[in-house]
């Protein structure tokens, strides 16, 4: 963490990206921190991501829930209080979410 300079972050004042999703609707604010790209994602019921992504994550579940599958089958649901991680090398994944849910990532 040596190149992540100290500062604060006022999510509500970052612009939201929305993006669609396979179906439903990803409400995204991006905030960068040196090489890392910190993300407050709010998914809307419903929502399935339209891409396989091979990039690690770190994550924390701040309401709802949400569900990671793998392309190769595996998947694991994490609920609100939860945190998660998945390597660079751990395979092709993607989120999708029944009810809803919001999360903080980095990666």
């Amino acid at each position: 963490m040596e190149q992540v300079p100290s500062k604060v972050i006022a999510w509500e004042s970052l612009p939201v990206t929305e993006m669609p999703g396979e179906t439903g609707m990803a409400k995204v604010r991006t905030a960068q921190s040196g090489e890392l790209y910190l993300r407050r994602i709010t998914f809307s019921p419903g929502y399935r991501s339209d891409h396989w992504c091979a990039k690690g994550h770190l994550a924390l579940v701040l309401e709802g829930s949400l569900s990671i599958e793998f392309q190769d089958g595996r998947s694991f649901e994490v609920a609100a209080g939860s945190s998660f991680q998945i390597g660079d090398g751990d395979g092709l994944h993607r989120a999708w979410t029944r009810d809803g849910a919001e999360i903080f990532i980095v990666d």
